[in-house]
């Protein structure tokens, strides 16, 4: 049992890739004006290894509908794209492309 536990915890460890400590001490440093806002979101877009445009192909090929929104999010040491389109929202890793969640 102990081992079984384990190799679960080794495998999700390994997939989830989780940003270093000096990755989030940038994006830590979060203002409510709306100039904090845009530094915040420049901030997260200068991060992220996958670009918009790419994450917005790969949402369109998991859900094959038009994207209505899209915004670049971070939330629990994870950096990721929600796509939203008519009847599929899309979470995608902004670190390695990978699709998180898809509903």
């Amino acid at each position: 049992m102990k081992r079984l536990l384990s190799i679960t915890l080794l495998f999700s460890a390994l997939q989830a890739q989780e940003l270093t400590p000096s990755q989030m001490s940038k994006i830590r440093n979060y203002s409510h004006s709306f100039s904090g806002k845009l530094r915040y979101q420049q901030r997260l877009k200068h991060i992220a290894t996958i670009k918009l445009d790419k994450a917005e192909q790969l949402a369109k090929e998991a859900c094959r509908e038009s994207i209505e929104y899209s915004k670049l999010r971070y939330h629990d040491s994870r950096l990721f794209y929600v796509i939203y389109m008519s009847t599929c929202h899309v979470k995608i890793d902004a670190l390695d492309g990978s699709i998180m969640e898809k509903k």
